[in-house]
C-alpha cells in the first residue's frame, strides 16, 4: 500500500517536472506537432531551467512512450465478480448510413479562369430597393436558387438604385426560357429574363 502511494505521488513528480517548451513539444496521436528552435539563453529564460540537448529530449520521450505504451496490470480478484461493462463500437460507416444524408451545397463565390465578356441572358429572379431588407430578400432568394441548382452561376448585387438577383450565363434566349420556368415553379412569379453582359468561360 505504502509503495502504490509512493509510485503515485512520483509519477505526479514527473509530471509537474516537464517545462513549456517540453509540453509543446510534446508529440500525441491526434495532435498537431509543434517544433520550437530557441538558444539555450532563451530557453532557460522561459523554463527557468537550462535547455535540454536534442539527444537529451529524445532520451526522455522514448523513455515517455515506453511507459505509456506498457499495457496495465490487471489484479487478480478471483472471488470477486465485477460488474460487466458493455463496450460499444462506433463505425463511422454505420454512423453515415443511419444518419439522414444531407447534400452539401459549396456556397463560396467562385471565379472563372480564362473568361472573357459577352452578350447574353440572364433570368432575374428577383429586383428589389435600395433598402437593408430588400438585400436580404435577394441574398435569401439567391441561395434558395443555389441550393436547388447548384450547378448554374447566382448573382446577388447591387445595381443603383436596387438589389437584383440574377442566375446563369447564357448564349441564347432559349436556354435562359428554360431556366426562367424553373424558377417561376419555385414560386418566384416575377422572374423575368434580361439581356446583358454575361460571363463566359474559354474553352
Amino acid at each position: 500500500m505504502v509503495t502504490a502511494i509512493l509510485l503515485w505521488l512520483s509519477s505526479f513528480g514527473t509530471i509537474t517536472a516537464q517545462t513549456f517548451t517540453e509540453h509543446l513539444r510534446q508529440n500525441s496521436n491526434g495532435k498537431a506537432t509543434v517544433t520550437v528552435t530557441q538558444s539555450a539563453e532563451i530557453e532557460q529564460l522561459v523554463n527557468s531551467r537550462p535547455a535540454q540537448t536534442e539527444s537529451q529530449r529524445l532520451a526522455a520521450q522514448k523513455a515517455q512512450q515506453k511507459t505509456e505504451d506498457k499495457p496495465a496490470a490487471k489484479p487478480r480478484n478471483e472471488g470477486q465478480h465485477s460488474p460487466a461493462h458493455e463496450t460499444t463500437r462506433h463505425d463511422g460507416n454505420n454512423e453515415a448510413d443511419n444518419e439522414m444524408s444531407i447534400p452539401t451545397v459549396d456556397m463560396r463565390k467562385k471565379v472563372m479562369r480564362n473568361s472573357y465578356k459577352v452578350t447574353g441572358y440572364r433570368v432575374q429572379a428577383f429586383a428589389g430597393r435600395n433598402t437593408k431588407a430588400d438585400k436580404l430578400k435577394a441574398e435569401k432568394i439567391g441561395n434558395a436558387i443555389k441550393m436547388k441548382y447548384p450547378d448554374q452561376p447566382v448573382y446577388v448585387h447591387f445595381y443603383s438604385p436596387r438589389w437584383i438577383c440574377r442566375i446563369g450565363n447564357y448564349r441564347t434566349y432559349e436556354e435562359a426560357n428554360q431556366m426562367l420556368r424553373l424558377v417561376k415553379e419555385m414560386g418566384y412569379s416575377a422572374a423575368t429574363i434580361v439581356k446583358g453582359q454575361i460571363t463566359v468561360q474559354d474553352k
